[in-house]
């Protein structure tokens, strides 16, 4: 008889190993989920930041274009004031 009650005892201990090994389990799976879940909320953030990144982009080419044009205008009328058409 000690040796079955050594075997159960063997067996319960088992038992709470597993339970024990269980119970991390789901704690990781439910720790990659959070990963996950904070992952593509990373890549949702990555998109938006990279869309406003070219809205700037070509804000700033715009500007540049009319900078560029205010100066070419700029030169025109000095030559036409210059050239007495202006005045």
């Amino acid at each position: 008889m000690d040796v079955a009650l050594e075997i159960r005892e063997q067996l319960d201990t088992k038992d709470g190993e597993w339970s024990k090994k269980d119970d991390e389990l789901r704690w990781l799976e439910t720790e990659n989920h959070g990963l996950r879940e904070q992952l593509c909320d990373l890549h949702d953030a990555v998109a938006e930041r990279d869309v406003a990144l070219a809205k700037l982009h070509e804000a700033k080419k715009q500007l540049t274009e009319r900078d560029a044009t205010s100066t070419e205008l700029e030169k025109l009328t000095k030559q036409l004031t210059e050239s007495g058409a202006l005045a």
